[in-house]
């Protein structure tokens, strides 16, 4: 059989069958590198999830040290306890204490309404979770508000946190989110400006 191909046939033939070990020892290291390329690109980003992963943690210690002594009764004693429309209590009164007051009816109801509990915030808790470190209260308003704008900066100072305007937080403020916070402007009275306010807050403790 061998006579019948040519010699330059058999050489290419005995070349290339010379050859089968070096593609196939290429072909290994090829496959070889893509698996050790591939392993790297999983273990780089295992790294970064790890780092990540820690980032977060250590976020997180942050914050639950910083939140670890928060009063519990917050709400009670710094939001519940705000009086709104100050202004215009003081010249409601002005004018029933007039001894030349006629006893309108309309500026009486108001003055009973701001100074009552239905211009008051007041929350009830719900949705109560328990998690290993923390656990996580829904606070929702009552009912709304009438404010001022120096109301909604105090009410903001004490839910962030922050300095807002002339108002700032309260101590050991609990971790507080804003999930539902709506306006509505009311007619101007007296050149103040009046708003209708409805929140729903979430309220996170921590205990270390």
């Amino acid at each position: 059989m061998f006579r019948q191909i040519s010699m330059q046939r058999l050489i290419v033939y005995l070349l290339l069958f010379g050859m089968f070990p070096f593609f196939a020892v290429v072909f290994r290291f090829v496959a070889h590198k893509n698996s050790v390329e591939s392993l790297k690109r999983e273990m780089e980003m295992v790294r970064e999830m790890s780092l990540l992963k820690e980032r977060k943690q250590r976020q997180n210690r942050i914050v639950q040290a910083y939140f670890k002594d928060s009063d519990h009764f917050y709400f009670d004693k710094y939001l519940e306890s705000l009086r709104f429309l100050e202004p215009e209590i003081k010249s409601l009164k002005e004018v029933v204490n007039n001894k030349h007051f006629a006893g309108d009816e309309q500026v009486v109801r108001r003055l009973e309404f701001l100074l009552g509990d239905g211009n008051h915030l007041f929350f009830t808790e719900s949705d109560v979770q328990k998690f290993p470190l923390f656990q996580e209260t829904v606070a929702t308003q009552v009912h709304p508000v009438e404010v001022n704008v120096d109301n909604l900066q105090q009410i903001l100072a004490l839910i962030e946190g922050l300095s807002v305007g002339e108002f700032v937080s309260a101590p050991k403020r609990p971790e507080l989110i804003v999930l539902e916070f709506r306006l509505e402007k009311k007619n101007a009275l007296e050149d103040n400006e009046v708003y209708m306010l409805t929140m729903k807050l979430l309220k996170r403790e921590f205990s270390l």
